[in-house]
């Protein structure tokens, strides 16, 4: 029965660690643009903000150089964000390596896509150039959501967290 109960002080102990009420820190600040107060969130773009050259009219392109992502500009993440299995296996650059490889070639599929754009390889006239930084990426942790229908014995019943 001890080790039952000591068991469950310790998922507890754990759960208690990872459910925190803390606040966060105030989020840094991006440094992919040299002027970032530039960025402004715009309506027609699913991102969260975007720079857009004052006067920019995209009716005046029909060709797209996608360079490929910049990956240098990462935020530094926090202790939570760092548990998950890539860190634990130290693949954490190759991972991000093949989703910054795999966000290129999402691109260039959807502008291949599109009746009114095409791909480019060398700058010229009407030709847009798309360039794309992954600032902060953090894994998935599907192990929690296993840990979370763990049984505990205690006794003679048992509980789920």
């Amino acid at each position: 029965m001890k080790a039952s109960l000591k068991s469950l002080l310790f998922l507890f102990a754990v759960s208690m660690l990872l459910t925190g009420c803390q606040t966060g820190p105030k989020p840094q600040q991006i440094v992919f643009l040299k002027n970032p107060q530039l960025l402004q969130h715009y309506k027609f773009v699913p991102v969260n903000k975007v720079w857009k050259k004052p006067g920019f009219d995209l009716r005046n392109y029909d060709k797209v150089i996608v360079t490929s992502v910049i990956t240098s500009k990462q935020l530094k993440q926090n202790e939570l964000e760092k548990l998950n299995l890539t860190s634990v296996l130290g693949m954490e650059k190759e991972e991000l390596m093949s989703f910054a490889k795999y966000t290129e070639n999402a691109f260039k599929r959807a502008i291949q896509k599109d009746r009114r754009l095409s791909l480019a390889t060398k700058p010229g006239p009407h030709t847009l150039v798309l360039r794309l930084a992954l600032v902060k990426v953090v894994p998935g942790k599907p192990l929690f959501g296993i840990v979370r229908h763990v049984p505990i014995p205690a006794g003679n019943a048992s509980f789920i967290i």
